[in-house]
């Protein structure tokens, strides 16, 4: 398999302040998820909690090939064109992002 042929994939564990959840998971649910989902190229997009450790929440969708992250319509929701309320909860919470090429399937 090679690069082009490959999907990717967009993993992100995040951690807020206790306080601060309630706001995070609407953020989250109502929309972040539905706002990358909607990008061409994110199939799926699947959030978990860690119930006892650490980090507290994990994020991981499914990309039909690793360079939708550059495309421009990832563009126009991401870093400086995110939403006001993107940007109130990221500037709140710890981000971990990596991404690359599926191995499997």
């Amino acid at each position: 398999m090679t690069a082009r042929d490959a999907k990717g994939f967009l993993l992100v564990t995040m951690d807020c302040p206790p306080a601060f959840e309630d706001e995070f998971n609407a953020w989250y649910d109502t929309e972040h998820v539905p706002e990358r989902c909607a990008v061409p190229g994110f199939e799926t997009g699947l959030r978990f909690v860690c119930l006892d450790g650490y980090p507290r929440y994990l994020a991981i969708y499914d990309l039909t090939r690793p360079d939708v992250l550059d495309s421009e319509a990832y563009r126009k929701v991401s870093l400086e064109r995110s939403s006001p309320w993107t940007k109130r909860v990221t500037s709140r919470v710890r981000v971990w992002r990596s991404a690359g090429l599926q191995v499997y399937p």
